[in-house]
């Protein structure tokens, strides 16, 4: 129902198309276009570089364009194009417009078992993946007595024996691990812990509890069963696009896989170059389940 709403709401405007989504330097008749205005058919549209995005919302039809190649784009072929493609037969299509509508967020206070000098944005207890990719990203407690020292972060994973399968230094505050490696594959768990180092390689937070997040994969009948249905959902759909993303997301917290939700919505920042809205759905998303959304900005 409320999705719906949030149809009826939006095509009882007057104009053309509705920006869901704008980052870097894009115009109208040389006027910004930024998130939340309005672009009518009968204006051109300028994509100045090819590392701005803009996602146009068509009133008329259950579609989006998105843009991301540098150009001059006139409103009356942009009109043509969309009415040209099939449409969204998903309902994950209003799910995810209703999303970037949203203003506020419900926090669900789920808590956390410890308070570490770094926490992870993954959860504490064991959780599945569908996905091979794990994207994360941590913060660190502002308040601890070593913070000015630190100089890398060491990522580890062992298996469940406490053996050390992999480890990776960061000078930044996220890493992406790739889960197909096969020394990862034949563990039906994971254990992943981040340290804090200084300049010597000596760990700074020994004297402290430091979290523990395992990870495993999903059984292979549901690896099947998310694949067909996400083939339904995407038929002849790119999947490769920022709001196709965001529509990905949706539907793995849905399904209860937060740690697939967050690495779709890394790719939908990534896509569209860090596009506010889009950040902003994601800051929901994490507010949602407990985790720290002021992570994204490190």
């Amino acid at each position: 129902m409320l999705f719906s709403l949030v149809y009826s709401c939006l095509s009882a405007q007057n104009y053309t198309f509705k920006v869901l989504a704008s980052n870097g330097n894009i115009t109208a008749d040389g006027q910004p276009l930024p998130t939340g205005s309005e672009f009518k058919s009968s204006q051109t549209l300028v994509v100045a570089d090819d590392s701005s995005y803009i996602s146009l919302y068509y009133v008329g039809k259950k579609e989006v364009i998105e843009l991301s190649k540098k150009g001059t784009y006139l409103g009356a072929d942009l009109t043509k194009q969309i009415n040209a493609a099939k449409g969204w037969e998903s309902d994950y299509f209003y799910y995810t417009l209703s999303e970037l509508a949203q203003q506020t967020t419900v926090l669900k206070n789920v808590g956390r078992k410890a308070v570490a000098p770094v926490m992870a944005l993954l959860p504490i207890e064991e959780q599945k993946m569908y996905g091979t990719k794990l994207f994360f990203r941590w913060h660190t407690l502002s308040q601890l007595p070593f913070k000015e020292k630190i100089h890398l972060y060491q990522v580890m994973v062992f298996d469940t024996e406490d053996n050390l399968l992999y480890f990776k230094d960061s000078k930044v505050q996220r890493v992406q691990l790739d889960l197909s490696n096969p020394k990862f594959t034949k563990h039906a768990v994971l254990l992943i812990q981040v340290v804090p180092t200084d300049i010597k390689g000596t760990d700074l937070a020994k004297n402290f509890k430091t979290d523990t997040y395992r990870i495993a994969k999903l059984e292979q009948a549901k690896i099947t069963e998310i694949d067909n249905e996400l083939s339904t959902i995407f038929k002849g759909r790119n999947r490769d696009t920022a709001f196709s993303k965001l529509a990905e997301a949706r539907y793995f917290e849905d399904k209860k896989l937060p740690v697939d939700a967050m690495q779709a919505f890394e790719q939908a920042l990534i896509l569209s170059f860090n596009a506010e809205a889009y950040k902003k759905s994601y800051r929901f998303f994490l507010e949602r389940n407990g985790l720290f959304s002021g992570a994204l900005d490190r």
